[in-house]
């Protein structure tokens, strides 16, 4: 008997109707509504903004590189033929059949939410933000309480917020956009079920509690939410039963996040010319004969594949790595079901698999061919000038309850309107002045971090009087 089970880990209640007692709908009905959400994502603004963010190489016009839509895009594609072998696959549990279009549609809709809380400039947007945090924020509230004595504000009180902005993390701000940002029904965001809510929830800490040194937990390696959403996350968390596990399902959208990654990332690095195929084919020969993990596939690819030339097209052997990784995790989450089940599994699905060498050696090939290419490296300084100056810019505007200067006021008027209502929405419920100012600040992450590429960059030129 397993912990979980999966009429609670598929729980279709919507967020808006937690709290009303209300009960699961049949199977048919269950099955309409995951189709709903996945419309309500495909549909929404967040979603299309994805189309100009970067994945890993700076987007350029006239270019077939990936971005985060097409990446996401092709995590679902991945993550629903993941979840379809494992549904079909016989072994000792076989309950997993007549759940399969649940399953498909959830890890599908939380595939294209994966990366929706993503800042510009790929992950190095998230580490800009966490630094200005660390080492910006305390001389700029310093700076404006002396500039304006009624409004000074306690630090210590506001330090204990602050280690949300502090460790900024993608996954934290997806589950804000999607439950708060986007007002598709009332104030509950999109709206979504509980089960494809709780599938995007990586990691479950926040920002308070310990970190992955202590514990050594796969869901404590970063936080999952912000102390803005623990009530929400609470709630989802009860309603599927999985407390501070990980979602079954998560496992699967993890390998999909890391089966397209890896191959598109080396795939676009062959499109720009910072690599090619032979340098790779190579790598993954030295590499197979010094591997000390477990490498069927990696041998298969090289001994077989590769030496194929009937198989050189690189087109034809991606495709193969793909499928390779692909039944390493079918087989990794059939095998270990009941330790999943039971939320005992501490590891992704390569560890261990027949791919654990195919999976390092893609990930070593990228950190030494890739990553350190000149122009990722120009995009990543560009991005942290560009964001710096943003902070730079609206965080002392909204430190003081409401604009003092003419400019405070433009610059609050520049802040999408959605974000300002959240807030406003919090100023009904909340009269400490310190956790009042932690959300002007998400305020102020929320319209940053949501910010496409080009309009961030747009911005910090006209605001910076480079453009006009």
């Amino acid at each position: 008997m397993t912990k979980f089970t999966w009429d609670k880990l598929l729980c279709d209640k919507r967020l808006s109707s937690l709290g009303n007692n209300s009960i699961n709908k049949n199977k048919e009905e269950n099955k309409v509504s995951f189709d709903s959400d996945y419309k309500r994502i495909l549909t929404s603004p967040a979603f299309r903004r994805l189309q100009d963010k970067t994945q890993v190489f700076p987007l350029e016009r006239n270019d077939f590189v990936h971005t985060r839509l097409t990446h996401s895009m092709e995590v679902a594609m991945i993550a629903r033929e993941l979840a379809m072998r494992i549904c079909d696959y016989k072994y000792k549990k076989d309950e997993l059949t007549s759940y399969k279009e649940q399953i498909c549609r959830i890890v599908e809709s939380a595939s294209l939410l994966h990366d929706i809380g993503n800042p510009p400039f790929g992950h190095f947007g998230e580490d800009i933000i966490r630094e200005w945090f660390s080492h910006k924020f305390e001389e700029c509230l310093r700076k404006v309480n002396t500039e304006r004595e009624k409004n000074k504000l306690n630090k210590l009180a506001i330090d204990n917020y602050l280690s949300d902005l502090k460790n900024f993390e993608g996954n934290a701000q997806a589950l804000r956009i999607v439950t708060k940002l986007h007002n598709f029904f009332g104030n509950h965001g999109m709206d979504l079920t509980v089960g494809t809510l709780n599938t995007i929830i990586k990691y479950t800490r926040n920002s308070k509690e310990s970190d992955n040194q202590k514990t050594g937990k796969i869901v404590d390696k970063k936080i999952g939410y912000f102390l803005s959403e623990q009530d929400i996350f609470n709630k989802i968390t009860t309603e599927t039963e999985v407390g501070h596990s990980r979602h079954p399902l998560t496992f699967i959208l993890e390998a999909a996040d890391d089966i397209a990654y890896l191959t598109a990332d080396i795939e676009d690095s062959f499109e720009k010319g910072v690599t090619d195929f032979d340098k790779f084919k190579n790598f993954l020969t030295s590499f197979y004969e010094t591997c000390q993990l477990n490498s069927t596939h990696l041998e298969e690819l090289i001994k077989k594949d590769i030496a194929d030339k009937n198989k050189e097209h690189r087109n034809v052997i991606f495709s193969k790595i793909r499928q390779y990784m692909i039944d390493a995790a079918k087989f990794s989450f059939t095998n270990n079901y009941t330790s999943i089940m039971n939320g005992d599994f501490n590891q992704d699905l390569f560890k261990g698999s027949h791919s654990e060498g195919l999976h390092e050696a893609l990930s070593q090939f990228s950190r030494q061919h890739i990553f350190n290419d000149k122009n990722i490296l120009k995009l990543e300084v560009s991005g942290h000038t560009i964001l710096t100056f943003l902070l730079d810019k609206f965080i002392p505007a909204v430190i003081p309850p409401k604009p003092v200067s003419k400019l405070d006021k433009k610059l609050w008027a520049l802040i999408a309107k959605k974000h300002v209502k959240v807030y406003e929405e919090c100023k009904e419920n909340i009269t400490d002045d310190n956790e009042l100012l932690y959300h002007r600040i998400l305020m102020v992450t929320d319209f940053i971090s949501g910010m496409t590429d080009s309009y961030a960059h747009d911005l910090y030129l006209i605001l910076s009087g480079n453009e006009i």
